[in-house]
């Protein structure tokens, strides 16, 4: 059995998975729950109760593997300015996959959920003027040396709580040291004050980001603090152990379960806004996974689509690359074929790998490139190569 204390977040930027907003919820019954009757409700929902868990509009996923060993529980209360009694749950396991930070009303109407939080947790609220926010500090490790804490702060509505702000505060790796922390924070505005070793690392001493009082969310003057931890993290090279977790199907696996990606609907045309990139896939039986580390066949975990069907066992697997970089800096194979469409296509021909055939495509247009692979077993891949020939075919740039 894997022991759960070893698991490790590595680069959540993700998120492994998303805060989830309940503005308009179905209400529970009338009734107003005292903080002891509360915790007696989280506690069952805890131990796989399910109508306990029906009462708290879902708080645990009760599909996976109950876990009742947790670190921490804390229950706590907070008056809002518009004169509202919330209820908030922070909940610590040793996996961090079970980690919660729940808010309800008087009544255990949900008010949100966020199910994207790492290692050891801590929580403040604060107040400037009549506008009261939750904040939550995040303190986990990735790639076993790198200490990184991330704060996440919450607004409250009259409606609803929002999550107004998530940035990275702090990277360690005892070679680079990124820390910043809440320098000033007034009504439209909140600056953190920046330390950075060495100082050419990162060299703006003050962060700024600007209140949205209506939506109740920060925007940043810019993202290098960011940007620049997923670089550091990214090119991080030293060893590290094998129980990390990259994203949603890691995390599901590190709870004995295998990860239920969305299926892809319609006429199976799928494509990629956010990456410039269109596929034609049959109808069903295909499903996607977007933002995901992809390993198989790389040097290295890249994010990017995985698209698979499971029943044939076949899977394409989609990485953008730079325009100064190529496929054989990512895997093992040289792509000795070329061709061209609207845009130049680089190649193998079918290579036997285990008991699969796999083939590998570097795609690249005047302002993006990028390497497909597709991987399927033998025998399936003779009775369905036609299909799979207009799949690969039907790739286009946008």
């Amino acid at each position: 059995m894997k022991n759960f204390m070893n698991y490790k977040p590595l680069f959540l930027l993700l998120i492994l998975v998303t805060v989830s907003l309940f503005n308009g919820c179905k209400q529970s019954e009338n009734k107003t729950f005292e903080k002891h009757a509360f915790q007696e409700v989280i506690l069952k929902a805890m131990r796989g109760d399910a109508k306990a868990n029906d009462t708290l509009s879902q708080l645990f996923d009760l599909t996976i593997p109950v876990n009742p060993r947790y670190n921490t529980l804390i229950i706590d209360s907070i008056n809002t300015q518009h004169g509202r009694t919330l209820y908030t749950i922070l909940l610590e396991y040793p996996n961090p996959f079970y980690n919660r930070f729940a808010v309800y009303d008087s009544s255990l109407r949900l008010m949100l959920i966020d199910r994207s939080l790492n290692g050891n947790l801590k929580k403040s609220t604060l107040k400037v003027g009549t506008m009261q926010f939750i904040q939550i500090t995040e303190s986990f490790r990735s790639k076993d040396n790198i200490a990184l804490e991330r704060t996440s702060i919450y607004g409250m509505k009259r409606d609803s709580v929002v999550l107004g702000l998530r940035t990275f505060t702090k990277y360690n790796d005892s070679t680079v040291v990124l820390d910043r922390s809440i320098e000033s924070m007034s009504k439209n505005l909140l600056l953190m004050k920046v330390n950075a070793k060495p100082k050419a690392v990162y060299n703006i001493d003050i962060d700024r980001f600007t209140l949205d009082t209506n939506s109740m969310k920060y925007k940043p003057d810019n993202t290098l603090f960011d940007s620049k931890v997923s670089e550091l993290i990214l090119l991080y090279k030293k060893p590290y152990s094998d129980d990390q977790i990259f994203d949603k199907k890691s995390a599901l696996a590190s709870v004995g379960n295998l990860a239920a990606p969305d299926t892809v609907k319609g006429n199976g045309n799928s494509k990629s806004k956010k990456m410039g990139f269109t596929i034609s896939l049959p109808a069903s039986g295909w499903t996607i996974e977007k933002d995901i580390f992809i390993s198989n066949q790389l040097k290295k975990p890249t994010k990017g689509v995985i698209f698979t069907n499971n029943s044939e066992g076949a899977k394409i697997q989609v990485i953008e690359l730079g325009l100064e970089d190529q496929a054989e800096n990512h895997v093992n194979y040289s792509l000795d074929k070329s061709a061209s469409k609207n845009y130049l296509i680089r190649f193998t021909d079918k290579i036997t790998f285990k008991r699969n055939y796999i083939r590998f495509f570097e795609f690249t247009a005047s302002n993006k490139r990028f390497l497909l692979i597709f991987d399927a077993p033998q025998t399936t891949y003779s009775k369905n190569s036609d299909m799979y020939e207009q799949m690969i075919n039907s790739f286009k740039i946008d």
